[in-house]
This record gives C-alpha cells, sequence and structure tokens, in this order.
C-alpha cells in the first residue's frame, strides 16, 4: 500500500513540475511581446521586423506605419512537450509622434 502511495505522490510531483515549466514559458513568451511592444512605442516611426529567440521561445515582429499610424504586430511560438506548438500573438496600433 505504502508503495501505491508512494507512486502516486511521484506521478503528481511530475504534473506539478511540468506544469511549472509550462507557466515560466509562457511568461517568458508574454514578456518577450510586451517587451518587444515597449521597445517599439519608444522607438521612431518606421517600418521594421526582426526575429529573436530567447529561453526556447521564437519571437517574431514587424511594424508598419500607414497615415500617421505604426502598426506592431508580434508573435512569440514555444514548444510544450507532448502537446505541439503555442503562439502567443498582438497586434497593436500606436499614433506616431508628431
Amino acid at each position: 500500500m505504502l508503495a501505491v502511495g508512494l507512486l502516486a505522490l511521484a506521478g503528481a510531483s511530475v504534473a506539478l513540475l511540468r506544469a511549472d515549466s509550462e507557466a515560466r514559458t509562457a511568461a517568458a513568451a508574454a514578456m518577450l511581446v510586451g517587451d518587444r511592444i515597449e521597445r517599439v512605442v519608444a522607438s521612431p516611426c518606421v517600418d521594421s521586423s526582426g526575429v529573436r529567440v530567447a529561453r526556447a521561445v521564437d519571437e517574431r515582429w514587424r511594424t508598419f506605419v500607414a497615415d500617421d499610424t505604426r502598426t506592431i504586430a508580434d508573435t512569440a511560438r514555444y514548444a510544450l512537450p507532448g502537446r505541439g506548438t503555442v503562439a502567443l500573438g498582438v497586434e497593436v496600433p500606436v499614433r506616431c509622434a508628431p
């Protein structure tokens, strides 16, 4: 009976560690996207694009200007073992400074 309890405890521990790892990766992806938006808003109003890989997160962004508005499109992708790839994407319009 003790062996069954220990196996159940080990299984629960593995599940918790996996959930913690997934949450950390999702948080890293969200931070990369948020950081990119802040950097682009603070930069000159021009078209730009780029790629960055950090902490197993693949980020791709692009900005384009139309009239006095710059649109920031940013996508962060990361893999979850056994569950495939997750994508976090945003598109934000920002007015250009005069």
